[in-house]
């Protein structure tokens, strides 16, 4: 199959944390998986986590990975420089 064939990512909104997507510029293609990170609401009595809230593109086998802010400046940047975003 191919990109063509695959669903074009048209908005942040549709990325899944955890889920297999290929990057795809001119020829070049990686195949990575989404991961974010989100902060929960703070609660009185509950532990928060103080992990750095962002969203980002790991590579297969843990090789490289792109970071964003959050997932629409992720996915903004990408799509500014011409990168299409597939589901696999």
């Amino acid at each position: 199959m191919t990109m063509m064939t695959r669903k074009l990512i048209t908005s942040a909104d549709q990325l899944v944390d955890g889920k297999q997507y290929a990057l795809v510029q001119r020829e070049f293609t990686i195949k990575v998986t989404f991961s974010e990170v989100v902060h929960p609401e703070p609660q009185p009595g509950y532990w928060t986590t103080d992990d750095i809230a962002c969203a980002q593109f790991i590579g297969r086998k843990g090789i490289g990975c792109i970071v964003g802010e959050d997932r629409q400046r992720l996915f903004d940047g990408l799509t500014e420089i011409g990168v299409k975003i597939y589901e696999l």
